[in-house]
């Protein structure tokens, strides 16, 4: 009973989770795309959970947990992107996504390569996040919008761009 209680709480966990993490990419007006390296990180974190809830037994709650766990996961990876609250990234620690405002934005540099690399520095974190390339224009315009709307007169933030 107790156990089967926890296995519930795990899962119920990791559901909210999913769902707030899915919530964020709704906002989101540019969403990231899957790198390989983001696509192998999924794999083998699959592979990995999977393989712990064999040797721990191979019980269907197992399964269950280990695969929301992973849902959990996979849905802060492919959660991140520009929306007009601000940039939602993926935050390691509590595997749920963050945001930073607009008006917390200190640095922000676009680059075109075989996607439109991103890269930003705000005040709580600096992160690489990577979208299409046919979005690079889009983002470009977009993000200025932005951070000249949430940036004060006397204030100068940076936007770098290399097309």
């Amino acid at each position: 009973m107790e156990t089967s209680l926890g296995y519930i709480i795990l899962m119920v966990g990791f559901a909210i989770g999913s769902f707030f993490n899915l919530s964020k990419r709704r906002q989101c007006d540019y969403s990231v795309v899957l790198t390989l390296s983001r696509m192998i990180t999924i794999l083998l974190t699959g592979i990995v959970f999977f393989v712990v809830a064999y040797i721990g037994g191979g019980s269907l709650n197992n399964y269950l947990v280990v695969m929301m766990g992973w849902l959990y996961i996979f849905s802060g990876i492919i959660s991140e992107g520009v929306s007009v609250k601000g940039i939602h990234y993926f935050n390691g620690m509590t595997m749920l996504i963050s945001t930073d405002k607009w008006e917390n934005i200190k640095k922000i540099t676009l680059n075109k390569t075989r996607y439109t690399v991103f890269n930003f520095s705000s005040s709580r974190s600096d992160k690489i996040l990577y979208y299409a390339l046919s979005d690079f224009n889009g983002i470009k315009a977009y993000i200025t919008k932005h951070i000249e709307k949430h940036t004060d007169k006397d204030k100068k933030r940076i936007i770098d761009s290399k097309s």
